[in-house]
């Protein structure tokens, strides 16, 4: 619209032929309003349309003072000015701007104004000027609106990746490039500025001993398609080690071949180190229990009366009294247990201070003896059994018998186990005095044991309240995940505004993100309920055929989307099995959810029923990747899953088989596996036979 207030204008002309109303009805029907201004006149000329969205009351014209009124205060100059080159013969630009306004009903509009002049046709040689200055005005609001609210949107979600440590990225496969938002690069331990661009830079920024893996993975995907989720380790500048979880979706281009990556990643150090620890507790447990038995059957070949009581020593070692530190290699004891303090005479305040000093402890005689034990542990990882001294706080020699080995990966620090080998050789001295003493022991391993029944009660209580915190847990996460998915649909069906082609793909990331934390979290869910005891079973003749095809359907898109070769023979239709019918209809979806999942394009799934007497079993069996023989039974574990060295990459948390199987045994029923690596899975399901119908 014009904005200089000297502008003068002269209403349209009237009488317009047919053409022009129709032109006016349907500019007005789209809320485009039409403007005009004659040079000669001191008024514009504006239809029920420009007049609304301005906020001019009445009818007719209006001076350009009080149009330019209408227009806010911080907007007046921009469309002045614009207003002014449209009219200057030297420049002629178009007169196209938006500008805020108040409407009729006193709410803030932005406008949309495009116009431009009509030339007068003056004599060759006159200077030229403007005859008229026409346009139009459109109501912008709403997708200005929609343009706000998505900008929110995206600082809300910038925020939440923030918070949760995640960074995203895209990645270009074919020419290698890489684009990543600021807190990818605080992952990496970037400066902000220092955003690696190729994918060549950021390989060299990975751990050296994940570095051969991490390429392969980007090459199978640039060369299949596949995606990519691997977790690894980055260097820091600052030499910091960091573990990250790295996932994303590769996506194909009109022909078929990889095009892009898009995903994220998030830093799992932390669970990293605790896993870690975790496994020095469990390596510990086991150096103890090999201890144990190699120190009774040393204790066997001394006397018939050692060789009887080598149960009851056993059930001392279990007891706690075994000693236990950890060292470094320079001779440095960072960690005891109270029974290795006891042995020497030392209190904890000792070890806190760092005067405890395996080196130290050890008489003259035995450097030797220990010169050679670091000698093996150097190349081997470990020592085996031997004897030797340690001096107590007072100086006294005390006869151990040591085994020691370096943790896995380091070459510094390990653990020891000592047994006390006082009794031992007081035992050799005088028999019958070591007999009176492994009957003390015995009552002291008894009331080990009595105290290891309470502490396994104590456990099972606590076990108990971990299913309920697990259970109303999940019913707190389900609440806010519902609701995430109730705006995804808001915003699909467009009562936001409408959404770009970009914009829906991201929804549809969301919403599968969503659906896949709400089915782990009904996992969790279900598991907590079996391990409170709160599942129900209705128990009820079930025929095979009806339950297996309601599984059937839920598969067969990704049946088909993978290319395999599906079939099943269930023995016909009078076949029926005693069992609860959803939970059978749980426990077959997830063995044929699985057998997709772990079956490569191309392959096969059969199903077969049998009846063998009471019992009808139904065999689910796939041509996947098959699970190793010593991990077979570790799969109805609750939280494990096949290694991944020996399969790709799933989602999940472990729990489907271990729900299954309690389900089936909850159905005084069974679930077991038979397989073979790379050659193929069968997962057996026994109920009992119910009535054919």
């Amino acid at each position: 619209m014009p904005g200089a207030a000297s502008i003068p204008a002269r209403p349209p002309a009237a009488g317009a032929d047919g053409a022009g109303d129709d032109v006016r009805l349907a500019l007005a029907a789209a809320g485009i309003g039409v403007w005009a201004w004659e040079r000669g006149s001191d008024v514009l000329e504006w239809d029920a349309t420009s007049r609304a969205l301005l906020g001019l009351p009445g009818e007719g014209a209006a001076t350009p003072a009080q149009c330019l009124a209408r227009v806010h205060p911080e907007d007046r100059e921009w469309v002045r000015a614009a207003a002014r080159m449209s009219l200057d013969p030297g420049v002629a630009a178009p007169f196209d701007v938006v500008f805020r306004t108040t409407s009729l009903a006193g709410d803030e509009r932005w406008v949309h104004a495009v116009g431009r002049a009509v030339w007068a046709d003056d004599p060759p040689g006159a200077p030229r000027r403007a005859r008229r200055f026409i346009g139009t005005l459109r109501d912008d609001t709403a997708a200005r609106r929609a343009e706000r609210a998505l900008a929110e949107r995206g600082e809300r979600l910038r925020a939440a990746l923030d918070a949760s440590q995640t960074g995203t990225f895209r990645w270009d496969i074919r020419t290698n490039a890489l684009a990543w938002d600021e807190s990818l690069d605080r992952l990496f331990g970037l400066e902000p500025g220092e955003t690696v661009r190729s994918l060549e830079r950021f390989v060299a920024m990975v751990h050296p001993d994940d570095r051969a893996r991490v390429i392969e993975a980007c090459a199978r995907c640039a060369r299949e398609g596949a995606d990519f989720h691997e977790e690894f380790r980055v260097v820091w500048p600052d030499g910091t080690v960091h573990w990250l979880d790295d996932k994303g979706r590769t996506f194909r281009d009109a022909t078929g071949a990889p095009d892009y990556m898009t995903g994220a990643c998030v830093e799992v150090t932390a669970r990293r180190r605790a896993e870690q620890q975790q496994e020095r507790l469990l390596q510990a447990h086991r150096w103890a229990a090999t201890l144990a038995e190699q120190r009774l059957a040393a204790l066997e070949t001394t006397t018939d009366a050692l060789r009887l009581s080598e149960a009851r020593l056993r059930r001392i070692l279990d007891s706690g009294i075994v000693g236990v530190f950890f060292w470094t290699i320079d001779g440095g004891v960072t960690d005891a247990n109270d029974a290795f303090l006891a042995l020497l005479d030392y209190t904890r305040d000792d070890l806190a201070a760092g005067r405890i000093d395996w080196r130290s402890l050890t008489p003259e005689r035995w450097h030797a003896d220990d010169a050679a034990r670091v000698a093996e542990l150097h190349a081997t990882g470990r020592h085996g059994p031997y004897a030797k001294e340690y001096r107590a706080r007072d100086g006294t020699p005390v006869p151990v018998l040591i085994a020691s080995a370096f943790f896995d990966g380091s070459h510094e620090q390990g653990l020891a186990l000592c047994l006390d080998r006082r009794t031992e050789v007081q035992a050799l001295a005088d028999l019958q005095a070591r007999e009176r003493e492994l009957h003390a022991a015995l009552a002291d391993a008894r009331h080990a044991r009595d105290e290891a029944h309470r502490a396994r009660r104590s456990a099972e209580s606590a076990n108990e309240a971990k299913s309920a915190f697990l259970a109303t847990m999940s019913h707190e996460l389900r609440t806010p995940l519902n609701a995430i998915g109730g705006y995804v649909d808001i915003l699909e069906l467009g009562i936001r505004g409408p959404l770009t082609p970009e914009q829906l793909a991201d929804l549809t990331r969301i919403r599968r993100s969503q659906q896949h934390l709400l089915g782990l979290i009904n996992d969790v869910l279900n598991f907590a309920k079996l391990g409170a005891g709160t599942i129900r079973y209705d128990l009820r003749d079930v025929p095979v055929a009806q339950a297996l095809a309601s599984a059937e359907i839920m598969i067969a898109p990704q049946v088909a989307a993978k290319g395999l070769h599906y079939t099943a023979h269930v023995g016909g239709a009078a076949l029926a099995v005693h069992a609860d019918a959803e939970k059978l209809q749980q426990v077959l979806l997830n063995l044929l959810s699985n057998a997709v999942k772990f079956t490569d394009r191309g392959g096969a799934i059969t199903v077969e029923c049998a009846l063998d007497g009471d019992v009808v079993a139904l065999r689910v069996r796939d041509t996947g990747c098959g699970i190793p023989a010593h991990r077979c039974a570790q799969v109805f574990e609750p939280f494990v899953q096949v290694d991944r060295h020996y399969s790709r990459p799933t989602e999940g948390v472990g729990l489907g088989l271990a729900i299954s199987r309690e389900l089936a045994r909850g159905m005084h029923g069974d679930l077991t596996v038979e397989s073979e690596l790379h050659v193929g899975s069968t997962f057996t399901l026994t109920l009992p036979r119910g009535e054919s119908a």
